[in-house]
């Protein structure tokens, strides 16, 4: 019985946890924080540090493919700032995350699932989250 939902087991539970250090203190914290509570609910994880929206996509890629084909789900987080749905670094350049989403299609093994979720909240004052999160 019970739907099929219901019956698929996530068994190998892998994230990429990245984090851009030169953005603001306490990035490594946060990264920190992220890792402890995603190790506490059974994820493997790559944490790793990036320095610009260019090299991002390498790290990624380069990350993917130390991701095992029996992973059950792939959890991606960036931490990034961020708006109108593109990631930004300290020098201001900017990359889609759509793109990094679409790469991310590419690296992952097919049949694995993925959900991609990029913290892009404005630390100033009186800011809102903009594009906080997609899923696909």
């Amino acid at each position: 019985g019970g739907n099929a939902m219901s019956q698929y087991k996530i068994n190998d539970r892998y994230a990429l946890n990245l984090f851009n250090p030169n953005e603001r203190t306490g990035a490594e914290k946060e990264a920190k924080k992220l890792e402890d509570a995603l190790l506490a609910i059974g994820f493997k994880q790559q944490v790793i540090k990036w320095d610009s929206v260019q090299g991002l996509p390498g790290r990624i890629h380069d990350a993917a493919s130390d991701i095992p084909c029996t992973a059950s789900i792939v959890l991606v987080c960036i931490m990034s700032h961020g708006r109108l749905g593109s990631l930004s670094d300290s020098t201001g350049s900017q990359l889609p995350l759509n793109y990094i989403l679409h790469q991310l299609g590419h690296d992952i093994s097919e049949g694995i699932p993925l959900v991609g979720c990029s913290s892009m909240l404005c630390q100033k004052r009186g800011s809102k989250p903009v594009h906080p999160c997609s899923i696909c």
